[in-house]
């Protein structure tokens, strides 16, 4: 946390307290779940040997030649395929072979059959049809219909809209935490900017969870609580008449926040204040005119000051019946009613 002091000229004059900037920044994160729903699909893919048994002259086959399994499954080649002749070996004719790709004609995880035979319904009613044949050795792969987790840019508007709330909070705490000692940090004195947000994710991507960032800046303007108190006391003092006196102990008040500038750091507060005040007692003179006075005499004396409510007296010896002649033996203490 930064901590800066902003130093005023004369604070009783111009109704200036020195104020102090708190600052920090913070970076939170937070993991959300995608929304948003996709249909994917996906074809199953696979070789199948396809053999020659025709004649040795080499069969052609075009791009998209349909193979169908012994289930009924529907294959096609990707592209134009020319299958070997029948060839001799050890003295007998063999069939010629060539392995090729092919690819299911629809998606969907049913495609993905064992090793299968495969005919040519293309060549059905030809003598090519029972000469020329498949068979595949591996399963068919990659058949799927699913729908899978995509993010969305209300997921994304939602995450930063929640992260923000969530940062400007904490970020707001870690602050008041953090205040020094005999500082005072009002609610409305906090300001908070939001610096860089990001996303794990964009949207339109496939993703079960992303992640959201945000950092934050926190800026609050605080005073002393002690200086604030000593301005209203100075105020109080200097604008008390002369036969006043003001009870500093029982100074209460309430600091509400009429606006704030945090381009110029400053802030005006309006103030309730609350306390006692007493009627001056002159002591020198109430000593002089007790002086020699019976105890009797003193009491109806002090009932007469209109300031004074409530009266002890004691002497020492406390046989004494007279006070005495010396002024300096006199004492005088006030006690104020107690502060509540």
């Amino acid at each position: 946390m930064v901590e800066e002091e902003i130093s005023v000229p004369s604070p009783l004059k111009e109704k200036i307290i020195p104020a102090k900037i708190l600052e920090r920044e913070d970076t939170f994160s937070q993991e959300f779940s995608s929304t948003g729903r996709v249909l994917k699909e996906g074809r199953a893919k696979g070789f199948i040997r396809v053999y020659n048994n025709h004649s040795t002259s080499p069969q052609v086959l075009v791009a998209n030649t349909r193979f169908v399994s012994g289930d009924g499954k529907l294959f096609r080649s990707i592209k134009r395929e020319r299958i070997p002749g029948q060839k001799w070996e050890g003295g007998r004719l063999v069939a010629g072979f060539i392995d090729i790709e092919v690819i299911a004609a629809e998606a969907g995880q049913e495609y993905n059959i064992g090793p299968s035979n495969f005919s040519i319904p293309g060549l059905a009613g030809t003598p090519l049809f029972f000469a020329l044949h498949g068979q595949s050795f591996q399963p068919m792969e990659g058949g799927f219909r699913k729908k899978v987790a995509q993010v969305t840019s209300q997921d994304l508007k939602e995450a930063e809209n929640i992260l923000t709330e969530k940062s400007k909070q904490k970020s707001k705490e870690s602050l008041k935490l953090e205040i020094p000692s005999g500082l005072s940090l009002l609610n409305q004195a906090i300001s908070q900017e939001i610096i860089s947000s990001s996303f794990s994710k964009k949207a339109g991507q496939e993703a079960e969870s992303f992640t959201s960032e945000v950092k934050i800046k926190t800026k609050g303007l605080a005073f002393q609580k002690a200086e604030l108190e000593k301005f209203i006391q100075k105020h109080i003092e200097e604008n008390l008449p002369a036969d006043k006196l003001f009870l500093k102990e029982s100074l209460n008040f309430n600091s509400t926040l009429k606006s704030v500038n945090f381009v110029e750091n400053e802030m005006i507060l309006s103030l309730e204040v609350g306390g006692k005040i007493f009627p001056v007692i002159d002591k020198n003179f109430i000593k002089k005119e007790s002086i020699g006075k019976s105890i009797q005499d003193m009491k109806l004396f002090l009932k007469e000051q209109p300031e004074i409510n409530k009266i002890e007296i004691k002497t020492f010896p406390f046989w004494l019946q007279r006070i005495p002649a010396d002024f300096e033996r006199i004492k005088i203490s006030l006690k104020f009613d107690p502060v509540k």
